[in-house]
């Protein structure tokens, strides 16, 4: 069964370059699409459910689109993309959901490691109710949502959200808009800013992924004061 570090290994390896030269400037797919052929599913499958040997995205997106394969066409067909619009755009718009839930299901590799595997859930039907992560104590199930923020927070800025109507608590992380150095090989100010403001709670990788830290899901951090399930209990 995967861990954390082999998982952490596994993003780390990914060539986000060459995905994103492939696919961001690609926006075609880009309306709803029925939940019966979205990828999420095959996502938390793959690479949560039943991972030993997690694939990279072209391995991924081969089994997803050749799963689906009749439901794709008839969804392409209903919406009147050509055949060769469809191919060239689906691939963008699965590999923007897949990038994504890689973030949130390191999340849940990490909240495994503090509370035990045993104790954590995460799949297809309680990220469409907007539960990423769950976590059960003692005590309480806690519902984690994971949030990426599209600006800078300040520090002083709370740290979860926890919704009125469904008891989610908001986990808000931030992706530098920049790397370490600027193009003229200085310390890049603004993503120090970052380092410094998320230390202890999202580290980046080599290439660029983002990964959360153990803190960001303790219970200290999470609002809660219970005492940890961990591994060893």
């Amino acid at each position: 069964m995967m861990n954390l570090q082999k998982f952490n290994e596994f993003l780390g390896g990914i060539d986000l370059a060459e995905y994103r030269r492939r696919y961001s400037k690609i926006k075609i797919v880009e309306l709803d699409m029925p939940r019966h052929i979205r990828p999420m599913h095959h996502l938390y499958r793959e690479y949560w459910e039943n991972c030993e040997t997690p694939p990279d995205f072209d391995r991924f997106y081969q089994t997803y689109s050749c799963d689906l394969a009749q439901d794709l066409e008839k969804f392409r067909v209903e919406t009147m993309f050509s055949d060769e619009t469809f191919r060239r755009g689906l691939p963008a718009r699965i590999y923007r959901t897949w990038a994504s839930l890689l973030t949130q299901i390191q999340g849940g590799y990490v909240a495994a490691e503090i509370y035990g595997r045993d104790n954590i859930s995460m799949s297809a039907d309680l990220d469409y109710q907007g539960i990423d992560i769950q976590i059960r104590l003692p005590s309480e199930t806690l519902n984690i949502q994971i949030k990426k923020e599209t600006k800078s927070r300040e520090v002083r800025a709370p740290w979860f959200e926890p919704r009125k109507n469904a008891d989610i608590i908001m986990v808000p992380y931030e992706v530098p808009g920049c790397g370490p150095l600027t193009p003229t090989g200085k310390t890049s100010i603004p993503f120090a800013r970052w380092e410094t403001n998320w230390a202890g709670k999202l580290k980046r990788l080599e290439n660029d992924f983002i990964i959360f830290a153990e803190e960001m899901f303790s219970l200290e951090h999470l609002g809660k004061s219970q005492s940890k399930k961990t591994n060893a209990d």
